[in-house]
């Protein structure tokens, strides 16, 4: 099938050029090397590519680009170079192969025996780009359209063809995993009533195949879109088996996430508390596994859970998630606007507006790291507020 490319424009925020590439090279260079192993480049090769997209990010920033999603620009310029860069690849090894005397030496094609997430290796390149950016790099799916150079409507035509296609084929892994990517397209554009029966029917073909990395996915993915949907109590459920799953598969850093995804359902079920408490043990593990940007919603979450108890920390979680996205040029996804909104009402509701001030500007200063980890500290042996004249 052939997708149509798009321009896609580039336009609203101007930022400082060495601030966003030092920000996303901190936050994304490692997803962005991991991603071109995805796609079938060697170490050296996507080290150079890396590289390459920052350089080229900073050149456009430098002579007077204004970019809306910097990480997005810059995923879509590493995909570039890594296509282009496979592509010769495969050419110069299908050369050497028609060579007469060296078939045996172009025999063994590493791009064909990684595995960094072998499951994905079932779809064509563009839909395990599509899968990778998504359930790895944590991109939503219009960042991936973005990212890809298609419209989300042709990245849902695409998914659409591959769950058709694997229906005929009657071959039941293939279909889990279309129709896992084809919910992620449905609830981006918010469509939660369509993804639902889509990840039901994955996490049962996940079941029947013995897949229980598939399973664990649909079903923390299924955990989301019910929460979403104010079915909070079976988000529970779904996500303390998204815990035991991941336990079981010695995946300690998706059941970090399902933890912290618990905590967040916990919370909206009004179990403040324990939900606090929940994510707060989180934290130390979060730290030391999570990227840059990962850490972003952790903060942002936990100043929700102590806006009231905790105001002044919490205004100062806020600000260190701001200073983070402005130093990656990370803009909020507009799902997220409404929460980001009412968390800043319940804080600034204790607080004086020369103290939400000064507490924002002052996380907005501090590495996020080390705020995650001055109010766990503060918080371990239980909730100490920060008093107005204290510092954090």
């Amino acid at each position: 099938m052939e997708i149509a490319l798009v321009e896609v424009p580039e336009t609203v925020v101007t930022l400082d050029p060495s601030a966003v590439v030092e920000g996303l090279y901190a936050a994304r260079g490692r997803e962005l090397w991991a991603f071109g192993r995805r796609l079938g480049l060697e170490p050296d090769e996507c080290e150079d590519a890396v590289q390459e997209a920052h350089l080229r990010l900073w050149t456009h920033l430098s002579g007077g680009g204004a970019l809306d999603d910097p990480a997005a620009w810059l995923f879509r310029v590493f995909y570039r170079l890594a296509m282009d860069r496979h592509r010769l690849s495969r050419r110069v090894r299908e050369l050497i192969r028609r060579w007469p005397g060296r078939a045996d030496a172009a025999a063994a094609d590493p791009a064909e025996h990684l595995s960094v997430w072998a499951a994905a290796d079932i779809f064509p390149p563009r839909e395990r780009a599509a899968i990778y950016l998504h359930y790895r790099a944590d991109m939503a799916f219009d960042r991936v359209a973005i990212v890809m150079g298609i419209t989300p409507g042709a990245a849902r035509t695409y998914a659409t063809a591959s769950v058709d296609v694997c229906r005929r084929l009657d071959d039941h892994l293939e279909l889990a995993w279309s129709l896992t990517l084809l919910a992620g397209l449905e609830a981006t554009e918010g469509h939660f009533v369509e993804a639902r029966p889509l990840l039901v029917e994955a996490m049962a073909l996940g079941a029947e195949v013995g897949d229980r990395n598939h399973l664990l996915i649909a079903t923390l993915d299924l955990a989301i879109i019910e929460a979403r949907e104010g079915h909070h109590e079976q988000s529970r459920r779904l996500n303390e088996e998204g815990i035991r799953l991941a336990l079981e598969l010695r995946d300690p850093y998706t059941a970090t996430n399902a933890r912290h995804n618990l905590a967040c359902t916990l919370f909206l079920l009004g179990r403040t508390d324990e939900a606090r408490e929940l994510l707060r043990d989180t934290i130390p593990e979060q730290l030391s596994a999570s990227p840059l940007t990962g850490l972003l919603p952790v903060a942002q979450d936990y100043a929700a859970m102590i806006a009231s108890s905790d105001p002044r920390r919490a205004a100062v979680l806020m600000g260190a998630a701001e200073g983070t996205r402005r130093a990656a040029g990370i803009a909020v996804p507009p799902v997220e606007e409404a929460e980001l909104a009412e968390t800043v009402t319940a804080i600034r509701s204790s607080l004086t507006a020369e103290e939400w001030q000064s507490y924002r500007e002052q996380g907005s200063r501090t590495d996020i790291r080390d705020v995650l980890a001055a109010v766990w500290e503060a918080h371990a042996t239980g909730i100490q507020p920060l008093d107005a004249e204290s510092s954090l």
